[in-house]
């Protein structure tokens, strides 16, 4: 019972043909004027939300990134109309300790880690988490004397914040994270991506948020098909590199005479996705195919040069407090 995350994808309809990103952001429509709408929309709900920026304000110390009362009450209130996950950086301990809700599913450290109901642990590339420990212990020994840097474990990535550094040290930021990258034994096994004032150091696979909210769709397909979705694995990888928890392929003869055909489950689903980074562009992008609602919170008018101004989102939020009377009225619209 030990599949390959891949093919989980194996059974999704094919991708319609890429389109390109709207130029600037700032000439897209608000998704609150669309809530009316989805209110007449016969399709289930499937709602992504990332978690820093969106659910609550970037903060400069990332630990105090807490969500607010009023928050966690709008997000439970529309788990219990719809599939919810959290989708961040984070790591997915992190995560689930900030929302304090165990209904959701959680896709940690840029998806690398994903659990939610029903016993789900999906985990991707767990033999690289020592080398990132390597890194994590080499970046702190070279960032101590730069003024304002902080380096952050999320197991399955590594973080280097700069929003604290200043102008002027932060190239150096930079060439040390390059530095290390291009060392034994972290340059074959991991790579850089850059989201709001932060580095990451990721496993050097195809996987991403696009690739994670591809990965529960599926899931959430299959269950609603009713096959079998767990194998008997701790939800750790195996040690040829295979995941032990992703959901089997259907039972042979099955096929796509299953209850619920994959292009018919797939047209009668709306994803919708909140995020405000540069690393939720992967997620924009995953879902463009089936049509999803893809929002793009809006940075603030000091922090507007901290991502660029095109992305593959089809609607925008303002802040925080958008996003959260956004939830709010998407669970009031259901009947």
């Amino acid at each position: 019972k030990l599949w390959r995350h891949s093919r989980l994808h194996r059974r999704l309809p094919p991708p319609a043909a890429p389109s390109a990103p709207c130029a600037d952001w700032r000439r897209l429509p608000s998704a609150r004027a669309g809530v009316d709408a989805l209110s007449r929309d016969r399709r289930q709900v499937v709602v992504f939300l990332d978690y820093d920026g969106t659910l609550t304000p970037i903060v400069s110390d990332p630990a105090a990134a807490t969500l607010s009362d009023r928050m966690r009450a709008a997000v439970s209130k529309l788990a219990r109309r719809a599939t919810v996950a959290v989708v961040s950086g984070r790591a997915r301990e992190k995560l689930r300790g900030f929302v304090k809700l165990p209904e959701l599913y959680y896709a940690g450290s840029h998806g690398f880690d994903i659990d939610g109901p029903g016993g789900l642990r999906h985990t991707v590339s767990t033999e690289v988490v020592p080398v990132l420990g390597a890194a994590r212990d080499l970046l702190e020994t070279r960032l101590r004397g730069v003024a304002g840097a902080s380096v952050e474990d999320n197991r399955f990535s590594v973080s280097v914040h700069w929003r604290n550094v200043s102008e002027e040290n932060r190239p150096a930021v930079e060439a040390v994270v390059d530095g290390v990258l291009a060392e034994a034994p972290f340059a074959d096994a991991l790579r850089k991506a850059q989201g709001k004032c932060v580095y990451e150091l990721r496993p050097d696979v195809r996987w991403d948020k696009g690739e994670a909210v591809l990965y529960l769709l599926e899931l959430l397909r299959r269950r609603a098909s009713d096959f079998e979705e767990y194998g008997d694995g701790d939800g750790e990888d195996s040690d040829d590199g295979r995941d032990a928890d992703a959901p089997p392929p259907p039972p042979p003869g099955n096929g796509d005479d299953a209850t619920i055909a994959p292009g018919e489950w797939y047209r009668s689903v709306l994803p919708i996705y909140v995020g405000d980074d540069v690393t939720d562009e992967d997620a924009f992008k995953a879902l463009k195919p089936f049509g999803a609602l893809s929002v793009l919170v809006e940075p603030s008018a000091q922090k507007a040069t901290e991502r660029p101004r095109a992305t593959h989102a089809t609607h925008t939020l303002r802040d925080v407090d958008d996003v959260q009377a956004f939830v709010e009225a998407l669970s009031c619209s259901f009947r």
